[in-house]
């Protein structure tokens, strides 16, 4: 088996979103910035804030046709906010791409996302190498929480459940029995 390769660059203050789309989509992340800041109308993006930050984004990522996951990104937040469970999930898919989102266990300061590939995450903080979601969790995020994992589904093909695995329609091998079908978004984890 082959991972595939996803190119993860350093990021600059409150690129982590940037730095994920661009990893996921393949996309230089030069363009992704130029393209952020110019709808946003600033010249840094560490500039944007509030809605001008999630509308510029939104807008971004619905060009890259991943539009989804940033609503995605967007509702989670506000769900654990309104003090939703944390994801006990720390295992991902061993193949297809995604992104994670963490935020301090204290509901203060900022959110952070990061994209995964082939059962690794790689944090745009320090993407020299990709480790285990649960490593990373326990080793450099040990004061965050998992508030949401979303695999990237572009296409009518599932990657299957995030939390075992299981092929698309299967039920999941884990208490929750869900099944995946196909061309079926991923449930809020």
């Amino acid at each position: 088996m082959t991972k595939s390769r996803m190119i993860v660059r350093q990021q600059g203050t409150s690129e982590c979103a940037l730095v994920t789309l661009s990893a996921i989509s393949g996309v230089d992340l030069d363009f992704i910035r130029r393209e952020a800041c110019g709808r946003a109308g600033i010249l840094h993006w560490s500039e944007a804030s509030g809605p001008t930050f999630w509308n510029s984004l939104l807008k971004v990522a619905e060009r890259l046709d991943l539009g989804n996951m940033v609503v995605d990104w967007a509702n989670a937040l506000v769900e654990s906010r309104s003090g939703a469970p944390a994801s006990s999930i720390l295992k991902l898919p061993n193949k297809g791409r995604g992104s994670v989102l963490i935020r301090p266990k204290s509901n203060e300061g900022n959110s952070h996302v990061m994209p995964y590939a082939d059962g690794l995450v790689y944090d745009p903080n320090n993407p020299d190498f990709g480790m285990p979601l649960e490593r990373m969790m326990t080793l450099c995020y040990p004061d965050h929480k998992l508030v949401s994992v979303d695999p990237l589904i572009r296409d009518s093909r599932s990657m299957g459940c995030p939390e075992c695995g299981a092929d698309p329609g299967r039920p999941c091998k884990y208490p929750s029995g869900y099944v995946y079908a196909k061309g079926h978004a991923a449930r809020r984890l």
